[in-house]
């Protein structure tokens, strides 16, 4: 290197790959060099050299180029030593320096390569770096331009956050509204419903007797559950002590201008309640018991057998069982009526009884139905139903009995033979109004009457079947 380059020397001879320091201290901030056998300088930078270890020319240096300590590759350094004792003679000296001169081009050569590609290296450097900041501007741009974004989309967040409250409260005022306006119209159309229900009688009943069916379908389902029955069979749900059973004279007015009974038939329970029930007017159906088995079946020997072979009307007592033969009004002696008739040792008699218990009043049933002009808001009364039984008893309407039931309404069916009914009006209705005499009943024929009369009927022929049943 020259004087002009202004790089301090420090002036150090060696031969040998040992003698060249490699302590940065020592010769920190100079210049090496080494001494070739032909007396030629070599100067080297230790700090460039090392500097560039990593560039093509240290990694593949030329062959004659002289071993460095920790830059060149070279495996076997140059040996000096070896090189002054193969080569003694004079032509050496000339061989050497053509080789160093040649090695001092080629390094010279190397140099200006190593400028090249150093510069061709720092400008891939420079354009890296000019790439890296234009990167990093971009990033910073794009960071900021987001951010931009952000704050305007949060600007318009919180005007759509106020909008949308507003949209919530209109929204919701919509929803009452209309809930609003579906609860009138539901109003409206239910009164205007229940008005034409209402109107029409027909419907009314309909419809109030298909609530009441459904009720006691409910109430069928529970009875497994909860026995209702004794409270469904009291004529009160509370007792009453100042209660007073009689009848009000207020209540005679219904039978003041009833001075017969009617016949009728194939009547509905609508004509039936608003006709004759609600007017307490005692009347006679004559198709009410057309598809009973009793009519057919229930002759007096027949129902005395049923009596005496069936295993549940066997076992179960008869209630209230009265006869005009005073030997069989004791327990038993409704069997031995019921065997000396069969046996045919019973002369004329009249006798009737109650079946009370349940097991029994569901056989005898089995033997009629509810009469079908009864509104389903009536029922049959669970404290079962009557016999009225007489043979060789007809002595004429003069010679009456009194039919034992004492409910609101009360129907007595002609099963056989025939009966001359007498209506009698209970007091205070006595005083206004009539007595409903000579009221024929034949067989198939059914009356009923409400608790404003007592019924008394006088056997017609010599065999006679009366089955009554109360209904509330």
């Amino acid at each position: 290197m020259r004087n002009s380059d202004r790089v301090p020397i420090y002036r150090h001879s060696v031969h040998y790959e040992k003698d060249i320091s490699l302590n940065s201290r020592e010769i920190s901030e100079c210049t090496l060099y080494s001494t070739t056998p032909g007396g030629t300088r070599i100067y080297y930078d230790r700090m460039f050299l090392l500097s560039r270890r990593v560039s093509p020319i240290a990694q593949s240096p030329p062959s004659n180029l002289a071993y460095i300590a920790e830059v060149t590759l070279i495996t076997e350094p140059f040996k000096p030593n070896s090189i002054v004792e193969n080569d003694n003679n004079k032509n050496y000296a000339s061989k050497g320096m053509i080789n160093i001169n040649i090695s001092l081009s080629e390094r010279k050569r190397s140099t200006s390569e190593k400028k090249d590609h150093d510069q061709f290296s720092m400008d891939i450097v420079s354009k890296k770096m000019t790439t890296g900041k234009e990167e990093k501007t971009n990033v910073l741009n794009n960071v900021n331009n987001q951010l931009k974004d952000l704050i305007e989309l949060i600007e318009k967040e919180k005007d759509s956050s106020f909008s949308m409250k507003s949209f919530d409260k209109l929204d919701k005022k919509k929803k009452k509204s209309k809930k609003k306006w579906f609860i009138i119209c539901f109003l409206i159309a239910t009164f205007i419903c229940m008005y034409f229900i209402l109107s029409n009688e027909i419907l009314n009943y309909d419809i109030y007797f298909v609530f009441l069916s459904f009720v006691r379908l409910l109430l069928i389902k529970i009875l497994p559950f909860w026995d209702w029955t004794n409270i469904y069979t009291r004529t009160c749900f509370i007792a009453n002590p100042f209660y007073n059973n009689s009848l009000d004279l207020s209540e005679c007015n219904k039978c003041v201008n009833t001075t017969e009974v009617v016949t009728q038939s194939n009547i509905s329970f609508f004509n039936f309640t608003k006709t004759i029930y609600l007017n307490h007017l005692p009347v006679i159906i004559d198709d009410a018991t057309e598809n009973w088995p009793a009519i057919k079946e229930l002759t007096i020997k027949n129902l005395f057998q049923l009596f005496i072979d069936d295993p549940v009307l066997s076992e179960n007592d008869l209630c209230y069982f009265e006869s005009n033969r005073r030997n069989y009004n004791q327990p038993g002696g409704a069997d031995q009526l019921f065997n000396d008739y069969i046996n045919g040792d019973l002369r004329a008699f009249i006798v009737h009884w109650n079946n009370c218990k349940r097991e029994t009043l569901k056989i005898v049933r089995s033997y009629y139905s509810k009469p079908y002009f009864l509104p389903p808001s009536l029922g049959q009364t669970l404290m079962g139903n009557w016999f009225l039984i007489s043979s060789g008893f007809h002595k004429g309407a003069n010679h009456l009995h009194k039919v034992p039931l004492n409910h609101n309404w009360v129907w007595l069916a002609q099963i056989q033979g025939s009966s001359s009914i007498e209506l009698r009006p209970k007091h205070p209705c006595d005083r206004t109004c009539s007595i409903l005499k000579s009221v024929t009943l034949n067989k198939g024929d059914l009356i009923i009457y409400s608790h404003l009369y007592d019924a008394l009927y006088s056997p017609l022929k010599k065999e006679t079947v009366l089955l009554a049943q109360g209904v509330d």
